[in-house]
């Protein structure tokens, strides 16, 4: 058996599932989802239940159960670093408890089909989410291309240690992605997602701009997949929008990240984003994300990673 201790929000659960489950399918195991982070998380809880994943969603207690009485048959599998961990693609065990976070499509791309059916929505969409797709679907039956842009601020800006570790991704970041979405795309409406709208509305009002203002309470899911509507994505470093642009996989799709992906520069994390999508080299950096990026500075350049 595969077990996948998730954590943290919904994108995160997401990679710990898909990592489980391509190893799984390479054992021929099941997938248990060990859920005994969320006895002590207070800012989020388990979200998997949206989608049509083919685990089995333990209780802690299950947790507790299963894994004590294998005890040492089971191996625990957290990766060493933010890049890809050889290991763990290589491991093979009868019996494994994955921990930690798989921030990669290389942990699963082998698997892209599988995980595409099991990110399948099974939870009906609330109001607000139905007004917000039929808003896209409008501008692309007009002949348009919807554009999903993700400013992630919340805890980024509001706590300092995540602020030191993530960053903000810059005003200037978002201006140039703007440019080159307009310049290699025809008709775009640019959809903004942000978990400040209100912060947003002030930043980014002007034509062609639509901001979102999802009500309080609402599932995570409704933005990721909103996100995931559209045929385009500009997105911040955060998985969240990762998750929203990977889901919304076309052939035409364009999708532009910021590089690198946090402002704790001690991490390597070139494997964050998938190779095709385009990269801005806008750092995100410390603060409230209204820097700018000199237009002379050698890092700021787009690119195919």
């Amino acid at each position: 058996m595969t077990i996948a201790q998730v954590e943290g929000g919904l994108a995160s659960q997401m990679f710990g599932y898909a990592a489980a489950r391509r190893l799984a399918l390479k054992h021929g195991a099941d997938v248990l989802i060990d859920p005994r982070n969320y006895r002590t998380y207070t800012k989020f809880q388990l979200e998997l239940h949206h989608f049509d994943v083919q685990a089995v969603l333990l209780s802690p207690e299950q947790a507790d159960e299963i894994c004590g009485r294998l005890d040492e048959a089971v191996t625990v599998v957290r990766p060493r670093h933010l890049h890809v961990d050889q290991a763990v693609l290589e491991l093979d065990r009868p019996h494994v408890l994955m921990k930690g976070n798989y921030v990669s499509e290389d942990y699963f791309h082998d698997v892209e089909d599988v995980l595409r059916r099991d990110f399948r929505r099974t939870s009906l969409p609330t109001e607000y989410a139905a007004g917000a797709r039929a808003a896209i679907d409008a501008h692309r039956a007009r002949g348009g291309a919807p554009v999903a842009v993700h400013v992630r601020r919340g805890d980024y800006v509001s706590e300092a240690h995540t602020n030191r570790f993530h960053g903000t991704c810059t005003l200037d970041y978002y201006a140039r992605a703007r440019d080159v979405i307009t310049r290699t795309v025809e008709d775009p409406w640019f959809f903004v997602f942000s978990d400040d709208p209100e912060w947003c509305k002030t930043r980014f009002s002007g034509s062609r701009t639509t901001v979102f203002h999802a009500p309080p309470g609402t599932p995570p899911v409704e933005d990721m997949l909103l996100m995931a509507a559209c045929d385009h994505h500009v997105i911040a470093n955060s998985t969240y929008s990762w998750w929203g642009a990977w889901l919304g996989k076309t052939d035409r799709q364009v999708v532009i990240g910021p590089r690198p992906f946090l402002a704790d520069r001690t991490h390597n994390t070139d494997d964050i984003l998938p190779r095709h999508w385009l990269t801005l080299g806008a750092s995100p950096s410390p603060g409230h994300g209204a820097g700018a990026a000199r237009a002379d500075d050698p890092r700021v350049a787009v690119g195919a990673r």
